[in-house]
């Protein structure tokens, strides 16, 4: 009786609101009637003090914009298994992610740029470890939004890439030590990431979603390289279950 009774104060006051042309308060108003129908929490509330196993799968995008100097951005696969830790009303997820692909080392820029497979130098592999704190909410009781940022880390691997012969293998083993020289300096492999995600109860203890995250490397506020401002940037679009 309560809820009926809210809802049609907001209502009758966003239909008033509308025919005086007061657009100000008409927004006012139809937030209240919004987040009237948010519920703090997620919305597995039985599972709640339990903690979960994620697993997830999508696609990460890596920028660049070296010109000539690099091939187009890659856009690779991007498994990832993580934990959902209860913390009061909020969520501790630690998880892990990897990719695979290719770089080269560009002696014009002093740098490493993503490279295709035919003018590859390294394989890189990268871990990334990602911790982020997690805020949820459930949406008239059936679907959960999330919302979540943290710091982040990506520990990559550079192998020589295989397939190479003679002096064309010796110039990719030279340039992998460049790489891994680049990547592990300076605290590059420092990011901080954020993220949203959107979520349905499939079945009783799993959830199944879809999530956008984005990372920015924060080393580029120490090392004050002249880097293209898309550089290094990262997107992913990701499905995930949660088992709990």
């Amino acid at each position: 009786m309560k809820a009926c009774g809210i809802r049609w104060v907001c209502y009758t006051l966003v239909m008033r609101l509308t025919g005086c042309k007061r657009p100000g308060a008409v927004l006012l108003a139809a937030f209240g009637l919004f987040f009237h129908f948010l519920q703090p929490g997620l919305y597995l509330a039985e599972a709640s003090e339990k903690i979960g196993l994620v697993a997830r799968g999508g696609v990460v995008a890596i920028l660049e914009d070296n010109g000539l100097e690099g091939d187009p951005s890659p856009v690779l696969p991007y498994p990832g298994v993580g934990l959902s830790v209860p913390l009061g009303p909020l969520y501790f997820e630690p998880g892990l992610d990897v990719y695979a692909t290719y770089f080269g080392y560009s002696d014009i820029l002093d740098r490493p740029v993503p490279y295709a497979i035919e003018n590859r130098s390294a394989l890189v592999v990268g871990s990334v470890v990602n911790l982020p704190v997690e805020f949820g909410f459930s949406l008239a009781g059936l679907l959960g939004l999330r919302f979540f940022a943290g710091p982040s880390t990506d520990l990559r691997l550079c192998l020589t890439a295989d397939g190479l012969e003679g002096a064309d293998q010796q110039d990719a083993s030279d340039e992998t030590e460049k790489i891994a020289g680049y990547v592990w300096s300076a605290g590059r492999w420092l990011f901080g990431m954020a993220g949203l995600g959107l979520d349905l109860p499939a079945s009783r203890g799993i959830t199944l979603g879809i999530e956008g995250r984005a990372w920015y490397p924060v080393y580029r506020f120490w090392t004050e390289e002249d880097l293209p401002p898309t550089e290094n940037l990262r997107f992913s679009l990701t499905i995930r279950a949660l088992f709990r």
